[in-house]
């Protein structure tokens, strides 16, 4: 049985960072360190974290004086904030980057005195934090069918749980649009590696026989990727560990599909895969079904060491190399190239960290890339929704030794003078260019052309283009309409592709008609 596993899945940058800060708070601590609720929504991780000293906590009133309090992943509202200083605990914030840009834009609504709306599960604790910094006013749905008991509003701010369905989100949205006297303004904060994961779930549930996501019970983007995967319409199943799998699932099953949440560490994700491909083989008749504890992968096997949460493995199944540093790989007397500044050269991503990116480009060492130089997007605010360990990449070489000895590379600039090149030549012959929506703005869309572009709204369709907001994140063909490599100006019409997509369907249709013929 093949085994495919999903591009993105297991941890995402938020829950890693977390884990990160943890780590280096026991480290540093002088006292008890607590965490109000469970970290991540992973019971095995939490449990490893209460081995290192973490203590989970229901209540503040649980605490001693002078102990510090981790803010988990999902965040807290201000009120929890204020009641942590009546204690005079040390707060660590491990807040996700992504929630505390939501939470900021629910402050700034409320203090306007417009609505805010929550597309989430009021019993989760992100929602639950949201709800704390609009004052308790807000309102959450949960379903599309909700939004008909919503009473009569006349302007509200949308905003959603970052780990959200968008097909959800949307649909609340449409609804809300078509309410009498609701004027909603639409905040899409769903987090990238939250669509990232989703997507890539879907996609892989349709080309398998069976899909098994791996995740907590009580993780909802888990729940989501569960539930994307049986909308497909393949037998897909949600474990937490290896041992609730069940062998009657891959009985005849040539091709299965694995993921994880975002709070599944990277050894589960790789537990779980070893032993499927142990259960696929006893269906097939190759392994005895009695095997002795010591021929199964137990508990016991990638546990963390040396306090270090994630571990992987790679595809031959042996140990691959911490997150927390990664082995040189290169043979010291291997041929070194020389560097030439501004000069593009592939590369291999060996690891990826908070705020940038490390590249063996076959140099004497790796080289280094700033998160600034990673997208010409600037809302992306963490490496991982760009890259991964082992992919394979263009870069630009900035500087070979900058004042700390580092060689500095850039992936954006390398993507940009490829990404000229290419729209040059289409814009020379008059033909299209497909690119992906990443943002609504003022007056019309950012495209992600390889650089990004620039799509009026009154080129976006035909007509009047009523919602901007149904394009985000999809993929859209468009003319270029101009093209200006010193002021870094791309404008795209969908518009104009439209109209010649149109027409030539239409001298299709005379060409091809008949005398007599009735259409």
């Amino acid at each position: 049985m093949e085994i495919r596993v999903a591009k993105w899945a297991g941890f995402c940058f938020g829950v890693k960072r977390a884990i990160e800060i943890v780590q280096e708070t026991i480290k540093k601590r002088a006292g008890p360190v607590y965490s109000l609720g469970p970290l991540i929504h992973n019971d095995q991780v939490v449990e490893k974290l209460t081995q290192l000293g973490i203590k989970k906590i229901d209540f503040l009133e649980q605490v001693e004086d002078n102990g510090t309090l981790i803010i988990r992943s999902h965040g807290v509202g201000p009120e929890i904030l204020k009641k942590a200083e009546k204690y005079r605990l040390k707060v660590v914030d491990a807040t996700c980057p992504y929630v505390r840009k939501t939470q900021q834009l629910a402050s700034d609504y409320a203090l306007k005195g417009v609505q805010v709306l929550i597309v989430g599960s009021r019993e989760h604790p992100e929602v639950k934090g949201l709800m704390g910094w609009t004052n308790g006013q807000a309102l959450v749905v949960e379903r599309p069918e909700e939004v008909e008991n919503l009473p009569e509003l006349t302007k509200i701010a949308v905003l959603a749980q970052t780990t959200q369905s968008l097909a959800n989100f949307r649909a609340v949205v449409n609804l809300l649009k078509q309410k009498a006297g609701t004027q909603p303004e639409i905040n899409n904060t769903i987090c990238n590696a939250t669509r990232l994961r989703q997507q890539a779930a879907s996609e892989l549930a349709r080309e398998v026989g069976i899909m098994i996501v791996v995740g907590g019970k009580n993780s909802a983007n888990t729940k989501e990727l569960f539930y994307l995967g049986q909308s497909t319409g393949t037998p897909t199943y949600q474990v937490e560990t290896a041992q609730e799998l069940k062998k009657l699932w891959f009985k005849n099953i040539n091709t299965a599909g694995l993921t994880a949440g975002a709070s599944t560490p990277h050894w589960i994700l790789e537990e779980v895969k070893n032993k499927m491909k142990e259960l696929a083989e006893i269906n097939e008749g190759n392994l005895n079904e009695n095997l002795g504890e010591n021929e199964v992968l137990g508990e016991n096997e990638n546990l963390v060491e040396n306090q270090t949460i994630f571990e992987t493995a790679d595809k031959d199944g042996e140990l691959a190399e911490k997150e927390s540093g990664f082995k040189m790989s290169l043979d010291e007397n291997a041929a070194v190239k020389p560097l030439i500044q501004g000069e593009i050269v592939s590369g291999t991503v060996v690891q990826v960290g908070t705020n940038e990116v490390m590249v063996d480009i076959g140099a004497k060492s790796e080289g280094i890339i700033p998160l600034r130089e990673l997208s010409s997007f600037p809302n992306v605010v963490s490496p991982y929704e760009v890259v991964q360990a082992g992919d394979k990449i263009d870069v630009m070489i900035i500087k070979a030794e900058d004042s700390e000895g580092k060689l500095i590379l850039s992936k954006e600039k390398a993507d940009t003078e490829k990404a000229w090149a290419a729209l040059e030549e289409l814009y020379h012959n008059g033909e299209y260019v497909e690119g992906v929506v990443r943002e609504v703005v003022k007056g019309g869309l950012l495209v992600d052309v390889g650089i990004r572009g620039f799509l009026p709204a009154s080129l976006v369709e035909q007509g009047y283009a009523e919602d901007l907001n149904k394009y985000l994140e999809t993929t859209i063909k468009a003319k270029i309409v101009e093209l200006n490599r010193n002021h870094r100006k791309v404008i795209l019409s969908r518009k104009s592709f439209l109209e010649e997509e149109t027409a030539a369907k239409r001298q299709e249709l005379f060409a091809n008609l008949e005398e007599g013929q009735r259409v």
